[in-house]
Order: structure tokens, then C-alpha cells, then sequence
């Protein structure tokens, strides 16, 4: 499954319960295809699916953040559209790499 078929079968999840049915797949995959543990899968989905709702409207963001609890994995929350400006997108960007790369 490709990041974006993952992103689209969260999208389409009406309710939390199929919600929490997908994540669970998922998180099992990560551990069966990537040797990833429980707690890695999850955080790596939430943060792959908050990274794709970041190209998407507020309600888009908003619904994968109520069902999966995934925020943006720099910006945080799903109401980054409106409180990020492109100077502060900037400055936490560049803070993010100097982390990453130190």
C-alpha cells in the first residue's frame, strides 16, 4: 500500500471504529513488513497521515486528526492551516532540520 492509498482509505472512514479497524491493520503491516514495533507504526501512520492532510482543507485535516489523532509532523494540531504563516512555517521548518540533523 502506497502512502496515498493509505491516506485515501482514511478518508474513507466515516466512524472511529473504522478508524481504529484501519489504524490497526496498518500498525500489524508496519510490524510485519518493516520490523517496526507497535508504538514506532503508530507514530510513523499518524505522522505520514497528518503530513497528507496538511494538502488538504481545514475539514479534511480536521477529520483525520478527530479519527486517527494524527497532527502535521512539524506544524502539530489541524488547525495549523489558520495559525501558521508562511514566516513561522519557515522558521519551524529550519529548526526541524538543524534537530534532525545535529
Amino acid at each position: 500500500m502506497t502512502y496515498r492509498e493509505q491516506f485515501d482509505s482514511a478518508l474513507a472512514c466515516e466512524t472511529k471504529e473504522q478508524a481504529d479497524k484501519l489504524f490497526a491493520g496498518e500498525v500489524k503491516r508496519y510490524e510485519t513488513e518493516f520490523g517496526k514495533s507497535a508504538e514506532e507504526a503508530a507514530n510513523i501512520i499518524r505522522a505520514n497521515l497528518g503530513y497528507m492532510a496538511g494538502y488538504c482543507n481545514d475539514e479534511t485535516a480536521k477529520k483525520v486528526h478527530a479519527l486517527f489523532g494524527a497532527a502535521h509532523p512539524i506544524f502539530g494540531g489541524s488547525d495549523y492551516h489558520n495559525t501558521t504563516s508562511p514566516e513561522k512555517a519557515l522558521a519551524l521548518g529550519q529548526h526541524h532540520a538543524l534537530e534532525t540533523n545535529n
